[in-house]
C-alpha cells in the first residue's frame, strides 16, 4: 500500500507500506494508522526542510554581514 505525504495539498513523498504475511489485505484500521503516520511523517519532513532552508539563510546573512563589516570598516580612499 502507498500513501502520499501531504502538505496543503501538495505531495512531497510517498510511505509504502507491505504487510508480512504476504497477502497484500489491509484493514481499514491499518490504512487508518499508515495515513495518519504519513500526515505526521509530512509534517516532519517539511519542518526539516524549512529548517534547512532557514539555517542556509542565516549562513548566507552572516556571510553579507561579515562583508559588509570589512568594506565599513576600510578606511576611504579619496
Amino acid at each position: 500500500m502507498a500513501v502520499p505525504l501531504k502538505i496543503q495539498n501538495r505531495i512531497i513523498g510517498v510511505i509504502n507500506a507491505d504487510d508480512n504475511q504476504g497477502t497484500m489485505s489491509f484493514s481499514e484500521a491499518d490504512i487508518r494508522l499508515l495515513c495518519l503516520f504519513a500526515d505526521q511523517a509530512a509534517v516532519a519532513v517539511e519542518k526539516a526542510r524549512l529548517y534547512g532552508e532557514l539555517q542556509r539563510d542565516l549562513e548566507e546573512r552572516k556571510r553579507a554581514e561579515a562583508v559588509q563589516s570589512v568594506l565599513y570598516a576600510s578606511p576611504t580612499q579619496p
